[in-house]
């Protein structure tokens, strides 16, 4: 039989299996939101760089636009000029 000197080391031993069991569920919870995190949710990194993506395509995209633009007022231009250029040929002769 303990004596009533091994009561308080029989009380420590059961409230550090008791600290142990609660450290352990809290481990799993952990393991299971990190499961969870990796399987329904997208790295920030991922989103950072998508978005660096998505700027550069805009850039992109807008130079292209700016370029078209351009291409179109001279082939305006051009046509004008020769249709004018036309005109006053037929008009001369």
């Amino acid at each position: 039989m303990p004596s009533l000197r091994d009561a308080p080391a029989l009380e420590l031993v059961d409230q550090i299996e008791e600290l142990h069991a609660s450290i352990l569920e809290r481990l799993d919870k952990i393991s299971d939101i990190r499961n969870q995190l990796r399987t329904n949710y997208v790295p920030s990194t991922v989103c950072t760089h998508l978005e660096q993506c998505i700027k550069e395509t805009e850039v992109t995209f807008n130079m292209k636009i700016q370029t078209s633009e351009l291409i179109i007022f001279y082939f305006i231009f051009f046509l004008f000029y020769f249709i004018f250029y036309f005109l006053h040929t037929v008009k001369m002769t």
